[in-house]
C-alpha cells in the first residue's frame, strides 16, 4: 500500500460562516487517511488537503484571481454563474502588491472558464436610484456573510491561470480585455485643483484610475493621472475631465462624521446630455507618445 501512487489525505476540521466540516475533528483532532495507489514502494509522502486532491483526481479546474484586496472572501466562499454555484474559494494570500484568490471550479462547469471571463464580487449590497425609483439588491444571507464571486463567460476556450477580480458588476462590465497598456495623461489647469497623489479617478462613479503626481508647468499646473489598461478604451481626444468635490456624511450613535474628499471624474464627449457645453477640450500631444495634455476644468457638479 505504501507506493509512489498512494497519497495521505489530511482530514481537517473547518468552522466558518459557510458551515462546519468534520465536526468530530474538533474533539479528536486532525488525522490522515491513506488513499492506496500503485507504483514502486516508498516511504516518502506529502500529505494533501481535500481541495488539492479534488484538483488532481476529479478533473476540477484550479484558477486564480488578482485583486487589490481580499474583499472579506473566506475559504469556501461560493463561485456563482447566473446564481448557480459552480465552484468555491480555496485560499487567498498576498502576491506582491496584490491579493491572489485561488478558486476551484467543478469539473462539469469548467467549460464556462474562457479567455475573456470577467469575475466580480457578488456579495455586496448595491443600490441604484434613477427616475424609476430606488432599486436595492441584497444577496442571499449566506453569500452576504461569507462572500461570493460571480462572472461573465466570454472569449475563446483558452483558459488563463489568472484573471482580474473587480469590486462590482458595473466595473466588470466596463472593463475591456483588448485595451491598450496603462495610459498616463497630463491634465492642464490654471490653478492646482484640490487633489493629491492617489486621488481616485472616476468614470460614472466607477474607479478607473488615480492621480500620480502634479507639478507647475509653463502654462499652469500639470496633473498626471493613470488610467488602468482595462479602461483605456474610454479615453479619446474629446474626453472631458473635471474636479469633483465628494462629501460623505456618516451619522450614528457616536456622532456625525463628515468626510469631504475631492476626486476627478470624466466623460467622453461623445456621450449625450453633457451638462457642461462651455467646456472645450484642446488636446496637445507631447513628445512622449504615452502622454496627452488636456485641460482640467475645476467645476463641481
Amino acid at each position: 500500500m505504501l507506493t509512489t501512487g498512494s497519497q495521505f489525505l489530511l482530514e481537517e476540521a473547518s468552522l466558518s460562516l459557510a458551515g462546519v466540516d468534520n465536526l468530530s475533528n474538533f474533539i479528536r483532532g486532525n488525522f490522515l487517511t491513506l488513499l492506496p495507489g500503485s507504483g514502486e514502494p516508498t516511504r516518502d509522502f506529502r500529505a494533501v488537503k481535500q481541495d488539492e486532491l479534488n484538483t488532481q483526481t476529479s478533473g476540477n479546474l484550479s484558477i486564480s484571481l488578482l485583486a487589490d484586496q481580499s474583499f472579506g472572501l473566506e475559504s469556501g466562499a461560493a463561485v456563482l454563474y447566473k446564481g448557480i454555484s459552480v465552484g468555491h474559494v480555496t485560499s487567498s494570500h498576498l502576491a506582491g502588491e496584490k491579493v491572489k484568490i485561488n478558486l476551484l471550479i467543478d469539473s462539469q462547469y469548467r467549460e464556462l472558464i474562457r479567455s475573456q471571463n470577467k469575475f466580480y464580487i457578488a456579495s455586496s449590497v448595491s443600490a441604484n436610484f434613477d427616475a424609476a425609483g430606488l432599486d436595492v439588491k441584497v444577496p442571499p444571507l449566506q453569500h452576504l456573510l461569507t462572500g461570493s464571486i460571480s462572472f461573465y463567460s466570454a472569449g475563446s476556450n483558452k483558459i488563463h491561470n489568472e484573471y482580474p477580480l473587480y469590486s462590482s458588476k458595473e466595473l466588470a462590465q466596463l472593463a475591456q480585455f483588448d485595451g491598450a497598456n496603462k495610459q498616463v495623461l497630463t491634465l492642464l489647469s490654471p490653478n492646482l485643483p484640490p487633489v493629491s497623489s492617489g486621488t481616485p479617478l472616476y468614470y460614472r462613479n466607477l474607479p478607473v484610475g488615480q492621480v500620480l503626481d502634479y507639478q507647475l508647468g509653463h502654462s499652469g499646473m500639470e496633473v498626471k493621472v493613470l488610467i488602468e489598461k482595462q479602461f483605456s478604451h474610454l479615453i479619446n481626444k474629446d474626453t472631458v475631465f473635471w474636479n469633483h468635490s465628494g462629501v460623505e456624511i456618516d451619522a450614528g450613535l457616536s456622532g456625525v462624521k463628515v468626510n469631504a474628499e475631492p476626486y476627478l471624474e470624466y466623460f467622453p464627449a461623445v456621450l449625450p446630455l453633457i451638462p457642461y457645453p462651455e467646456l472645450r477640450t484642446k488636446p496637445v500631444v507631447s513628445t512622449s507618445c504615452t502622454t496627452i495634455k488636456m485641460p482640467l476644468a475645476s467645476l463641481v457638479r
